[in-house]
């Protein structure tokens, strides 16, 4: 005859067995899944409108997915500066299939977001550097200057009448106010949309400055429609050797520029980013990344998740004095 008291050591039994291999199984699978990494395609987030970041995307995707054995596709997402595409990733699921194609401008967004509904720092985990460039600074052929020094001077000398592009609130703000403080001269931001009207904008001399990259600068230069006073960084570069440097033009130290980097959303397993990790680093010692870089004014790298954590950390702590300095209040 069937006894009730009996019945449940049985079920107890049963029931720890079941969730004993359940663990078990669970501890097996997940370094198995890591192993078999990718078994199916994976997207690369890139919180930036269509044109610029993710044709450098597409470009460090296409030597790597031969690699992997699974096609990497890019996918724009912008919106909110940035904010939309970057919280998408932040939310998305840890198993290394959705991933962050960002630049600088994610060490910003503590700084100038109040109302984040996620840390990127706690919600994101670094993969890699990509690469890395510097900015040049851009005047007007109207500006009497021929030199940066020249340049503060006449930016004291006429307070009020020169303004540079921002693209609002960003790290292209920042990079300009840093500039400010540290060579004591003022000049007015002027927001726009994006880097093409803002060069627009100073063609027409509706804005007199800006900071932007050598692949858009150089060839207006050449053009005789904007003039290069200084590249924004410790020493001369090779696709602009008649620029000087920053150290050259009296701001030693100063750096104005971007990274290009690759996240993960937190908890990814350590395996599957020290596999993407490593693919970067390899595709960037590839002599046609390489080059595709260097010709817009930058360089391929490859780092591991802790050179890149430690460069975000150093950003933003440098971003945070800047609008501190500056009064830029988070909103």
């Amino acid at each position: 005859m069937f006894k009730r008291e009996s019945s449940s050591p049985s079920f107890s039994v049963t029931s720890t067995c079941v969730l004993l291999c359940a663990t078990f199984a669970a501890a097996v699978c997940l370094p198995a899944r890591a192993a078999d990494y990718p078994a199916r395609p994976i997207r690369w987030i890139v919180p930036f409108a269509p044109g610029s970041t993710d044709v450098q995307a597409r470009a460090v995707a296409e030597r790597i997915q031969p690699r992997l054995g699974q096609p990497i596709i890019v996918e724009p997402k912008p919106g909110a500066s940035t904010v939309i595409g970057t919280e998408f990733v932040a939310n998305a699921a840890p198993d290394g299939y959705t991933m962050l194609f960002t630049s600088g401008v994610l060490s910003t967004l503590k700084v100038l977001n109040k109302d984040l509904k996620f840390d990127p720092d706690k919600a994101l985990a670094p993969v890699s550097l990509v690469a890395q460039g510097y900015f040049v600074a851009a005047v007007n052929p109207s500006v009497p200057a021929k030199t940066f020094p020249e340049f503060v001077s006449y930016a004291r000398a006429n307070p009020g009448k020169v303004n540079y592009v921002s693209l609002g609130r960003n790290s292209v703000m920042l990079m300009a106010e840093m500039l400010k403080l540290q060579a004591g001269f003022d000049m007015t931001p002027i927001p726009y949309q994006g880097m093409a009207p803002g060069r627009i904008a100073l063609i027409r001399n509706d804005v007199q400055f800006m900071l932007d990259g050598i692949q858009s600068l150089k060839p207006l230069a050449s053009a005789g429609q904007v003039r290069l006073l200084m590249l924004a960084g410790p020493q001369r570069s090779q696709v602009l050797p008649d620029v000087p440097s920053a150290a050259e033009s009296g701001v030693p130290g100063y750096v104005a520029g971007y990274i290009l980097a690759l996240l993960a959303p937190a908890g990814t397993p350590k395996e599957v980013i020290a596999r993407m990790s490593g693919e970067v680093a390899s595709a960037a010692a590839m002599p046609e990344l390489r080059k595709f870089f260097v010709d817009s004014g930058g360089e391929a790298v490859g780092s591991t998740p802790e050179v890149l954590g430690e460069r975000l950390k150093h950003d933003s702590q440098r971003y945070a004095e800047a609008a501190r300095a500056a009064k830029i209040q988070p909103e």
